[in-house]
């Protein structure tokens, strides 16, 4: 399981009760641009999904724009969340999102904001059933932050008790607009776009990749380190390959000096890798080196000011693809060294959805064995593939001077003009949250309207803030999934998912994932452990069978816990794991 650090996040959340109070309305007409997507069909490139409900990313029913939406099913204080650490803010003024009560409404939501460490919120009383837009300025936290940030949105329920399903669309951070906006709807992938990149110098590059790229008429992007430039012979790549490759229009990019990870140096060290990358390649081939991508994948907030002040845009080992307001200096990758197959897959569901698909190649060879190597054949099926769509394709360079304007919005009105109430935390606290039509406990006490409402504990779970694990009180034991997260559980997972899978599952619903390629699930929580002897869980190996899964974890995010490999999974039937934690 992958570590990661919690950091700080932007919360939203909706709420409705009794007594709407009336909200100013926001002039329709302004002009603005998208600065920076969290949702738009999908979960926007620097945000990682940390939810602990369930939720489909591409609901279909219900949508504002675009081609889906997302379904929010807000049980028992459930909800999504969204993080990222290091997200650039700059020249946003607000968080905009929009929020459908799907066929009944009236939903109890919080809205919260937090960018750094500052927050602020908002209630809504009585979630509409036609989409409304919940709005939250960023000088309630001080400002977008001069660099990048970390931030995060939430959308959770805030009644104990289960809601109807929620709908999500359109989460922005939205800034005015200038001069320097593509006009409305124009986005700057349509159709797609496929860049072919090829990372270390490594074999195979100048003698079979480069001449299937010119055949297909496509040029590509070699970062190259520069300790690792060969000799000038064709199976290698030196520098007078490299002018070759210049003169032909590919790009010749930066990978630093060393290949060294570049948290691990001195600043001063970390400039010289830089500098000198740049001096060596420009000098060698006469083209500007205008794009960068990290060696091994690893950087930090470090690092970015000086991805800006050296380069254009900065290629990570991410995965995924690139929306309409991606970070040029935190592009997502697709990785190449695997079955043409898979890659053709990723690239097809990025141009179905209008997005910059970057394919990462190392090693080209007769028979696709190596460190990420993929084989000729695999290669020039994927060029075939792309050529033959007629998919665009670029250098990294001109796909990222796509990402300079930001998507130009022309008005944002509410659908009915009328937007239910949307409160701040002091007018909140003017009217009551009790709803006479809730299943839970009265609560005894009258109190203002919390983040998380008090309730008088039954045999149901009492409030529990996002990210603690609760035992049950009848069973004794600490559920993480049965049929929904449980309470407290954030999916940090990074593997493609299906949270809500119908078949094959053992009650209503499953988790359905794709563990290909080292890609996993990971679930977080704080939980108190004392007395708890295992962890338990069913898996099913589909109609095929034979996957190959490792069970590991951390404790305080520092002791790793022991990596138990499971034999290759049975097909057809769900298999009881239990792992004693000894």
């Amino acid at each position: 399981m992958k570590s990661r650090s919690v950091g700080a996040l932007i919360s939203l959340v909706l709420l409705s009760a009794a007594a709407p109070i009336a909200a100013s309305t926001r002039s329709a007409a302004q002009s603005e641009m998208v600065v920076r997507v969290v949702y738009d069909d999908r979960i926007g490139g620097l945000f990682k999904d940390e939810s602990w409900t369930a939720r489909n990313e591409i609901a279909r029913t219900t949508v504002r724009s675009g081609k889906t939406s997302m379904s929010v099913e807000l049980d028992w204080w459930g909800g999504v969340q969204l993080h990222g650490e290091v997200v650039d803010l700059r020249g946003a003024q607000s968080l905009s999102i929009w929020m459908h009560g799907g066929t009944s409404g009236g939903q109890k939501l919080k809205v919260s904001l937090k960018v750094n460490g500052r927050s602020t919120e908002r209630f809504v009383r009585g979630l509409d059933v036609a989409w409304q837009e919940i709005r939250l300025p960023l000088s309630e936290v001080g400002g977008a932050p001069n660099a990048r940030g970390d931030v995060s949105v939430t959308i959770a329920g805030d009644v104990n008790d289960d809601q109807s399903t929620v709908f999500l669309d359109d989460v922005y951070f939205v800034g005015p607009a200038n001069g320097n906006v593509r006009p409305p709807g124009n986005v700057p992938f349509p159709g797609g776009l496929v860049s072919f990149t090829f990372d270390d110098n490594a074999p195979g590059q100048n003698n079979f990749a480069r001449p299937l790229l010119n055949a297909a008429g496509f040029r590509g992007t070699f970062f190259t380190p520069t300790q690792f430039v060969q000799p000038d012979v064709e199976t290698g790549l030196g520098m007078l390959q490299m002018q070759r490759m210049a003169a032909e229009g590919h790009e010749i990019a930066s990978h630093a000096v060393t290949h060294k990870d570049l948290p691990s140096l001195s600043p001063a060290d970390l400039e010289g890798e830089l500098q000198q990358s740049i001096s060596f390649l420009t000098s060698g081939t006469g083209q500007k080196i205008r794009s960068f991508a990290t060696p091994s994948g690893a950087f930090g907030a470090r690092e970015f000011p000086y991805f800006e002040r050296y380069f254009e845009n900065h290629r990570t080992a991410w995965s995924g693809s690139n929306d309409v307001a991606s970070d040029r200096y935190h592009l997502y990758t697709v990785e190449g060294g695997r079955e043409s197959s898979k890659i053709i897959a990723d690239i097809d569901a990025a141009v179905a959805a209008d997005r910059w698909a970057i394919l990462v190649f190392h090693q080209i060879n007769e028979t696709g064995a190596g460190f990420f190597a993929v084989s000729r054949s695999d290669l020039a099926r994927v060029i075939e593939h792309v050529r033959s769509r007629g998919i665009p394709t670029a250098t990294m360079i001109d796909g990222s001077e796509r990402l300079r304007r930001p998507v130009g919005i022309s008005t944002r009105p509410n659908s009915d003009g009328k937007p239910k109430a949307i409160l701040t935390s002091a007018e909140a606290k003017l009217v009551p949250t009790s709803d006479p039509a809730s299943t839970a406990a009265p609560n005894t006490q009258p109190a203002p309207a919390p983040a998380v409402p008090s309730v008088t504990p039954t045999t149901a779970p009492g409030p529990v803030q996002a990210g603690t694990l609760v035992r049950s009180s009848k069973s004794g034991l600490i559920p993480l999934f049965t049929d929904s997260f449980a309470v407290g559980v954030e999916d940090w997972s990074w593997a493609e998912r299906t949270v809500g899978s119908a078949n094959p599952a053992r009650g209503k619903r499953s988790i359905a994932a794709n563990l290909s390629d080292w890609k996993g699930l990971y679930f977080h929580g704080t939980a108190d452990l004392r007395g708890t002897a295992a962890f338990e869980f069913w898996i099913h190996g589909g109609s095929v069978g034979g996957q190959k899964v490792q069970v590991t974890g951390k404790q305080n995010n520092a002791k790793n816990f022991t990596a138990v490999t499971l034999k290759a999974l049975p097909k057809g039937g769900w298999t009881r794991m239990r792992i004693p934690l000894a």
